[in-house]
């Protein structure tokens, strides 16, 4: 899948996460370990928002021969779905999903909106 993100999306998507981690840093926290988790398991971000949010991920699921680390993983973002506190992180994702979870997510991580414009093969 291709996506294309303006600079100015792109602006309002980490200003966003700059007000998350401002006013709710426990859950800015829990993101971060959730993206970190993901990155470690080299599964893709784009999987990861759309198992947060309840989403058709099969086109982004990592490779089945990892099964068992696979459930322990949805396992552990499955407890932060539960979290009635973690619903701001999913809104935050919600309202950006034209730049796409990864966006978001790198953008959380520390990526500055102008190395994120433009398009974007998102897996």
């Amino acid at each position: 899948m291709i996506v294309t993100s303006s600079f100015q999306e792109l602006k309002d998507a980490k200003g966003s996460i700059n007000d998350l981690q401002k006013n709710y840093p426990v859950q800015y926290q829990q993101l971060i370990n959730a993206i970190k988790l993901t990155r470690q398991l080299q599964y893709g971000l784009q999987y990861f928002g759309c198992f947060l949010l309840d989403e058709d991920c099969q086109d982004f699921t990592p490779e089945p021969e990892e099964s068992y680390v696979l459930s322990i993983y949805q396992d552990e973002i499955n407890k932060l779905k539960q979290d009635p506190s973690f619903s701001v992180v999913k809104q935050l994702l919600r309202n950006h999903q034209a730049v796409s979870y990864e966006n978001v997510c790198r953008l959380a991580i520390g990526s500055s909106p102008e190395f994120l414009v433009g398009p974007i093969v998102v897996k």
